[in-house]
């Protein structure tokens, strides 16, 4: 997978981009303490809505996404946001299954249940 690094626009900061199954991904990483918080993914969401609209985001949160946060995030109208937490990370780079595959999971459940975050640990 052919990955962008991070980069800034004129008024915005990216953490990166790739390309995957003829959507383009812009990605935010948190590598903070505590879960993601709503503002942070209102935030970025805003950045990938200004895009064109086969852009879609990868919001990666290391401490994970508090249930409540991820409710209110999905009670948005327009979902192009998919949440991936740091234990999902861990299983991808341990070999468990691939970033494509992890993709693929999370936007088929995305566009088939409407859920933004799917724990991969359920699925492996």
């Amino acid at each position: 997978m052919e990955y962008t690094p991070s980069y800034r626009g004129e008024r915005e900061q990216i953490d990166g981009a790739f390309r995957h199954s003829a959507f383009h991904y812009l990605v935010e990483v948190k590598w903070e303490r505590g879960e993601a918080t709503l503002a942070a993914l209102d935030t970025f969401k805003a950045k990938v809505d200004r895009k064109l609209s086969s852009t879609r985001g990868l919001f990666l949160s290391i401490s994970g996404f508090h249930d409540e946060v991820i409710v209110q995030f999905q009670a948005n109208a327009t979902r192009n946001v998919v949440l991936m937490s740091g234990e999902d990370l861990t299983l991808i780079l341990e070999g468990r299954l691939s970033m494509q595959d992890a993709l693929d999971l999370k936007t088929n459940m995305a566009a088939q249940k409407g859920s933004l975050f799917v724990a991969l640990r359920e699925h492996v």
